[in-house]
């Protein structure tokens, strides 16, 4: 079971494999900036089948709740 987190530009900034394990926003030992990243899983189920998912994930490092949005 493999699980990758790429940049926009297609770059590997972080790959696990285990189950519980995860990313924290990091990637050689700097915060990566708020925004879009691509989420890659290659797992095989309890079923038998190779799954391959991809997805696309948002990193919010900070929100400031837009003011005019909550009246």
């Amino acid at each position: 079971m493999v699980r990758m987190v790429f940049s926009r530009s297609g770059k590997k900034l972080y790959e696990w494999h285990d189950i519980s394990g995860g990313w924290d926003g990091r990637s050689g030992g700097h915060d990566c900036p708020d925004g879009a990243y691509y989420l890659n899983i290659q797992a095989k189920g309890a079923d038998g089948h190779v799954y391959n998912i991809r997805k696309t994930i948002n990193l919010l490092r900070t929100f400031q709740p837009n003011e005019s949005a909550t009246r």
